[in-house]
């Protein structure tokens, strides 16, 4: 059993397989190994994270276990057990954690939301999320 003080999640979830069609992930698969570059791209920009890393700092390998892990990682059991305080930070306006999926995921925990940010919260509101960590630690 971990001891943990808090659990907190940035734009976070226990099962991405619930609400990304395995079809999404396998293509992403094929344009990692067509053009890593390019498929990354493509993502962040929907991410909302522009120019996240070059294309020289890409590992495909990397990348490719990371779309398996999650159409397979389910953790919703796991979380549910934790016996510490959750704080779940999101943005209703993430492209690729629908608010809908936050919800469902994080039922009944303290979800903190964010109306406009991208799925990139920390990149895009650094300030918004240290703030709020701080006041959850704080809180502690």
């Amino acid at each position: 059993e971990l001891n943990l003080k808090a659990l907190i999640s940035v734009s976070g979830f226990t099962n991405f397989s619930s609400f990304t069609p395995e079809e999404t992930l396998n293509k992403m698969k094929e344009g990692v190994l067509a053009n890593p570059a390019a498929q990354m791209a493509l993502f962040w920009r929907r991410a909302g994270c522009k120019n996240f890393a070059p294309a020289e700092a890409l590992n495909p390998e990397k990348l490719i276990e990371g779309l398996e892990w999650l159409s397979t990682w389910q953790t919703a059991e796991e979380a549910k057990t934790l016996k510490c305080p959750k704080f779940i930070l999101a943005s209703k306006a993430d492209k690729i954690v629908p608010a809908s999926a936050i919800e469902e995921q994080w039922q009944g925990e303290n979800i903190i939301w964010h109306h406009q940010a991208p799925h990139c919260l920390q990149l895009a509101e650094p300030e918004w999320v240290a703030g709020k960590i701080l006041k959850q630690v704080q809180a502690l």
